[in-house]
């Protein structure tokens, strides 16, 4: 028997329904792929994110507006409408629809900050 991806519906004022889904293995990866990518252009300092995009990152937690369109049926226009609540309410429904995908990068943070840690004694530490 083949199981459909879960899909959800958030409501909003001015953005009408919101559709999130969970994404697919091979939608994963390619998320994963494109913010190594990202994290390796803002090393070097390839990209500036739009001071808007930094807002929306805080309030979903380092989440970008693009990270979030794949996970919904939302574009740049519907975005714009929505409230900071209303962000944080599809990104809530996003992550309880994704959880091994958020359980994922919860390990690679978790990762990256003892690597960035080892070897560090407590008044080196940042």
């Amino acid at each position: 028997m083949t199981q459909l991806a879960a899909v959800s519906e958030v409501p909003t004022r001015e953005a009408g329904i919101v559709k999130v889904r969970e994404i697919t293995l091979a939608e994963i990866r390619a998320h994963l792929a494109g913010a190594e990518g990202r994290e390796q252009a803002a090393a070097v300092g390839a990209e500036s994110p739009d001071r808007g995009d930094l807002f929306v990152a805080s309030v979903l937690g380092g989440f970008s507006i693009s990270d979030l369109k794949r996970f919904t049926d939302l574009d740049d226009a519907r975005c714009s409408r929505l409230t900071p609540s209303e962000f944080r309410a599809v990104f809530e429904t996003v992550k309880a629809l994704n959880p091994d995908f958020f359980a994922v990068l919860d390990q690679w943070a978790a990762d990256l900050v003892e690597r960035m840690t080892s070897g560090l004694t407590l008044s080196e530490a940042p």
